[in-house]
């Protein structure tokens, strides 16, 4: 009798255990099934699918937040903001972070303000992320309340503060609050590293980033990828070409970001042939450009009037995909105008989309490179009728051509018109 009792139990547990494998399978798939939807953009069908699962567990919301951040939906993100309240769950720290998170990335900042003031429980990550919507608005001073508020931090909060502080260039404080934070027991990572050492770079602070090189040695990250490509960055913005170069060699691995550091630091510091020996080696080890290189090699071709190169150079921007990029399309207009290629510069400009002022004054001073100053003049006057905003490069260039194809009667009008429009400041 009490063997069979034993059987009985055991069956039963082991109907129990297939049973729960089984809905703990279901379980499992329909949320899969739910994220997969919220990840492809389909919030209303993910909702009313699973609204039994959601009532049951709020936490799911965060998902369908996501996927109103990423379809960039702010009437839809309302909606689902409402239903949120009417749930109950809008005093749920977890998912009022999301919100706050979505608002400000969908760019609405004062409704993000809003939610934040009417938060009953807030922690630092619903700080952090207001910082950061202070930090991408350019509001400064209120990321400065936020953060001098807060009764604790941690390391995402300095991080926020540095970055946006260096981001604007408020460099000095940015260091400042690098030791600071040190002094507080905080250890910087990775990412407050870059940003300082970014700093560093934007003041010129060779002995600032060659403090902070020592530190990132003793802390164990210098053949980090990040901290490497900013380190050599730091040096080479520094005048201090060859210690820059000596951190990217040190590095057991490059990535596209470290190649393009070096690059760029050769191409800053007028070493146009080692920017094309340096791009060809990236070539070779298996790496592609992206615009960032190819504006670094297309900007040394133009310095060295290389038309050969450049065009092949030009090839590799269409095979890229970055041929609409208006900084490369800048750098191609003014290669080709220095090879003795007007043509091509007209012809490239005259199919971009997208132009910026930059762009207009590189053309405008192309026309003026080639002694076309009638055309440079009619270039100006068409960018004036498209209500661009002039500035300092664009009027240089159009004074340039002016002088430089006889108009200088021409150039001095202009002059007298720019000093009357911006009252004696152009």
């Amino acid at each position: 009798m009490g063997k069979s009792c034993f059987c009985h139990l055991r069956h039963s547990f082991g109907s129990l255990r297939f049973f729960s494998n089984t809905t703990a399978t279901t379980i499992s798939n329909s949320r899969e099934e739910f994220t997969d939807l919220c990840l492809s953009g389909q919030v209303k069908e993910a909702f009313n699918r699973f609204k039994s699962e959601i009532w049951s567990d709020p936490t799911l919301f965060s998902h369908l937040i996501k996927s109103c951040t990423l379809k960039k939906s702010l009437p839809l993100a309302k909606q689902l903001h409402s239903l949120i309240i009417t749930s109950g769950c809008s005093s749920d720290k977890f998912t009022c972070n999301h919100l706050l998170n979505m608002y400000i990335k969908l760019g609405q900042l004062q409704t993000a303000v809003a939610l934040f003031g009417s938060m009953p429980r807030k922690n630092i990550m619903s700080c952090n992320i207001l910082i950061n919507g202070y930090m991408q608005s350019g509001d400064l001073e209120s990321a400065r309340k936020v953060f001098y508020f807060m009764p604790e931090r941690n390391i995402a909060t300095w991080n926020a503060m540095v970055a946006g502080l260096i981001q604007y260039e408020f460099n000095e404080e940015g260091l400042r609050l690098l030791s600071e934070m040190h002094q507080l027991g905080f250890f910087p990572d990775e990412f407050t590293l870059g940003s300082v050492l970014r700093g560093c770079a934007g003041l010129r602070g060779l002995c600032e980033g060659r403090q902070v090189h020592g530190y990132v040695v003793k802390c164990g990250l210098a053949l980090n990828l990040v901290v490497g490509s900013s380190l050599s960055h730091m040096y080479m913005k520094c005048g201090s070409l060859k210690e820059g170069e000596k951190v990217i060699i040190s590095m057991p691995s490059r990535n596209v970001v470290a190649w393009n550091t070096l690059i760029a630091g050769k191409a800053q510091n007028c070493y146009f042939e080692e920017v094309l020996y340096q791009y060809n080696l990236m070539r070779m080890a298996g790496f592609r450009p992206d615009k960032i290189t190819l504006v670094s090699v297309i900007s040394s071709c133009s310095e060295l009037a290389t038309l050969g190169q450049g065009q092949q150079i030009h090839a590799e921007v269409t095979k890229t995909g970055v041929s609409m990029v208006v900084s490369v399309i800048t750098s191609l207009v003014s290669m080709y105008s220095k090879c003795g290629c007007l043509e091509d510069s007209v012809k490239i400009f005259s199919e971009s989309k997208d132009r910026d002022v930059v762009l207009w004054s590189s053309m405008i001073a192309a026309y003026g490179f080639h002694g076309q100053g009638k055309e440079a003049i009619k270039l100006f006057e068409r960018m004036e009728q498209e209500n661009l905003e002039v500035n300092d490069v664009a009027f240089l260039s159009l004074l340039y051509a002016c002088s430089h194809s006889g108009l200088k009667d021409k150039g001095m009008e202009f002059f007298d018109l720019m000093m009357n429009k911006y009252g004696g400041e152009a």
